[in-house]
């Protein structure tokens, strides 16, 4: 087998973790080949007629398997993809393997804006959360927001935003886009306190507090 022994991706894009093999004929007989990649020892995904993943995340080229280059691709990749990777090759009679170690490096997240806010009462708040990452609009199967006041949830959206109070609400278009400000309709003075905006994308999370004032 051929091939680096290290790989670095970023989190949120796509990984090619690379397994390449050389045999006397190519490409080799499907009845007799077979892939495994394995995870710190688990087995994540097996290719023996059909591609079987784990996670939906993971994906092999059958053809290009076939011919020397049994590459996993590993899709929005996360902080906690990060390991070592084993691509075990049978081209009966033969078995090769080899170790791969993945380093992910994350901080794609950053967040913006101010610390505080002033709002009127009876008025609509906009309090800001915006944030930078690497991918946006943001894939919504890897992201969620959450608002807290003083250090309860007032606020999720994951796939559906779900207000504890009618008055909450968030724009899911451009929460995607880095924008992720919570809007309170007929503003109270009892609205007044430390907000936390908490964003998790790609199993990054990352929060921003934002002291609120009423007058």
């Amino acid at each position: 087998m051929t091939g680096p022994s290290t790989y670095e991706a970023r989190v949120g894009y796509i990984a090619h973790i690379p397994c390449t093999f050389t045999a006397d004929i190519l490409p080799a007989d499907p009845k007799y080949f077979a892939v495994f990649w394995y995870f710190e020892g688990k087995l994540i995904l097996r290719y023996d007629n059909i591609v079987i993943p784990t996670d939906p995340r993971y994906s092999l080229d059958v053809d290009r398997a076939l011919n020397g280059n049994a590459d996993l691709y590993i899709s929005n990749t996360f902080l906690s993809d990060g390991g070592v990777y084993t691509c075990s090759v049978t081209n009966s009679p033969i078995q090769v393997e080899k170790n791969i170690k993945v380093e992910i490096s994350g901080g794609a997240l950053q967040m913006t804006g101010p610390s505080t806010y002033e709002a009127k009462v009876r008025s609509i708040a906009h309090i800001p959360c915006t944030f930078r990452a690497d991918n946006l609009p943001a894939d919504p199967k890897y992201f969620a927001v959450f608002w807290n006041l003083e250090g309860n949830r007032i606020l999720t959206y994951h796939n559906t935003v779900i207000p504890t109070d009618p008055r909450y609400s968030l724009d899911k278009d451009r929460a995607l886009n880095g924008t992720a400000d919570l809007t309170i309709s007929d503003t109270s003075v009892l609205d007044a306190g430390v907000y936390t905006c908490i964003v998790n994308y790609s199993s990054v999370p990352m929060e921003r507090k934002i002291r609120v004032n009423v007058s």
